[in-house]
């Protein structure tokens, strides 16, 4: 099986995301993905058309907002275009809140209009996220047979 090259990009406030990020670097891993993980405040944007594939983990705050980190993110994505490259998309929430998950939703939208194309279904995790590592990882796992 080939190898293919994948960046992660998460943002966390509370840990959250990054315990599902952990998750999904090793479904991504035993997918045949050679994947860097790395928190948003030490990406560049200018790194994401560089890898084939793209995933990225965010949690919705707020109103239905990104994780303050990834909306300064995506807030400096300018022009850049994501043309060729295979995307997915995760996030933890509730239910409780109103916009459950609204961040991910966000993410799949800029992604598709930067001419990104989604791999897979995106993953919204419902509460704690300890108990749901293994659906994480499987969720990853499931980016096998979808690689170039």
């Amino acid at each position: 099986m080939e190898i293919t090259r994948g960046l992660l990009v998460f943002g966390s406030t509370t840990g959250a995301t990054r315990i599902l990020a952990g998750a999904v670097k090793k479904g991504l891993l035993l997918a045949g993905v050679d994947v860097v993980a790395k928190n948003v405040l030490r990406t560049k944007v200018e790194e994401l058309s560089t890898f084939p594939v793209l995933v990225m983990g965010c949690s919705t705050w707020e109103n239905g907002c990104l994780q303050k980190d990834f909306q300064r993110f995506r807030d400096a994505l300018g022009s850049l275009r994501l043309d060729g490259v295979l995307a997915a998309v995760f996030g933890p929430g509730s239910h409780g809140y109103p916009h459950f998950c609204r961040a991910v939703d966000v993410l799949e939208k800029e992604l598709l209009a930067r001419g990104a194309t989604l791999a897979l279904p995106s993953l919204r995790i419902d509460g704690s996220v300890y108990s749901k590592r293994a659906i994480a990882q499987e969720w990853a796992e499931g980016m096998k047979g979808r690689l170039f």
